[in-house]
């Protein structure tokens, strides 16, 4: 008589997160790790390691963006799908000078790729500038990406759906988007 013997196997740097209360909260595809709540999630994200993945399961993840942490060089931030993934900022956040974004990096962030998910900037009224994503630096990818309910007030700063700084350095890219995407000077609108 044989008995296989199977274990949930996690690569170093390779992660998974829920709204799923019911977790050992491992990061793992099996116990992942507790996104349920917006300090449970920025933490999440905040304490991931550069050149790292996040699996990001089905379910609204809220968020205060770039208030609480930026991306980091070599990280992938891997949703289940538009409109399936969502990446919500918390109602009335408040924006910087130059406004609040969902997803941001640093300068001169390199390979980090954003994929199949939403990002829900979450205006309802008021006067702040929401962003959904925006990356600096080279090699940087985003794909089947949307981003819904920004917005833009006065200020010396403009509002965009997807921001790809530099975009004139080599390879990055963005493919099958939804929304205003912003390239160096240009602006254009689903692509």
């Amino acid at each position: 008589m044989a008995f296989t013997a199977t274990a949930t196997t996690q690569n170093a740097n390779e992660f998974w997160i829920s709204t799923n209360t019911a977790t050992a909260d491992l990061g793992t595809i099996t116990d992942p790790y507790d996104g349920s709540t917006e300090a449970k999630f920025d933490s999440r994200m905040a304490n991931l390691p550069p050149n790292s993945t996040m699996h990001i399961m089905a379910g609204t993840y809220q968020t205060y963006g770039d208030e609480v942490y930026y991306l980091k060089s070599g990280q992938k931030i891997l949703g289940s799908g538009i409109d399936v993934t969502i990446f919500q900022l918390v109602s009335g956040t408040a924006s910087g000078t130059v406004g609040t974004a969902v997803l941001d990096s640093q300068a001169a962030c390199n390979n980090i790729e954003i994929s199949d998910l939403t990002c829900d900037c979450n205006y309802t009224s008021g006067s702040d500038t929401y962003h959904g994503i925006a990356l600096d630096g080279t090699q940087n990818a985003i794909r089947r990406v949307k981003v819904v309910h920004q917005a833009y007030f006065g200020g010396n700063t403009e509002s965009f759906g997807i921001v790809l700084e530099n975009y004139h350095l080599p390879d990055n890219t963005f493919k099958n988007c939804e929304d205003g995407i912003y390239l160096g000077a240009i602006t254009y609108g689903s692509i």
